[in-house]
């Protein structure tokens, strides 16, 4: 890309990967019931890589918090501290998230709903040996709709010593 009057190369590299795995099915009826859940994993590294003296647009870099990334923080409140109580984006990125779905039984029924809790933890820097982890914990209640699971999650956010909602409607991507 062109950045200011001269073309300067650089490498953005960004990789996400997700797991899951069950915690075992219980027979009873002749029919499957995943009473334990499930855990869910999920990780996100990404780093950009130009030459020292050349400033990238912030579009180009990292920013973590909120309800796809660390929960317990606000939405980008996570980056690189510019002093005066500012975030910055940052050219280095990792985010990692452990969750415990479990499906809820209503009447010892099935149900469209299940509890989710979780851990997230994640750091942005300039620079990979800079990186500092901030973790939010907590807990969340989804429902399955016909347009996609609506979520809402209360996390604890233990650097900013605050609780948070996130909610959200539809597919992660």
């Amino acid at each position: 890309p062109i950045l200011g009057s001269r073309r300067v190369p650089f490498t953005r590299v960004l990789s996400r990967w997700q797991g899951i795995w069950s915690l075992g099915d219980v027979q009873s009826d002749n029919e499957s019931l995943a009473r334990s859940g499930r855990i869910s994993l999920h990780a996100e590294v990404g780093g950009v890589i130009p030459r020292e003296d050349i400033r990238l647009p912030a579009t180009l870099l990292f920013l973590a918090g909120g309800g796809r990334s660390v929960r317990g923080y606000g939405l980008n409140s996570i980056g690189v501290n510019s002093g005066s109580d500012q975030v910055s984006p940052g050219r280095y990125l990792v985010t990692a998230s452990m969750e415990w779905q479990r499906p809820l039984r209503i009447k010892d029924l099935p149900s469209d709903w299940e509890t989710a809790y979780f851990i997230d933890t994640g750091a942005v820097s300039n620079s990979p040996t800079d990186l500092q982890l901030q973790t939010g914990i907590g807990a969340g209640l989804r429902w399955k709709t016909p347009i996609g699971p609506l979520e809402m999650s209360l996390a604890y956010g233990l650097d900013v010593r605050r609780l948070r909602l996130h909610h959200n409607l539809g597919f992660n991507f």
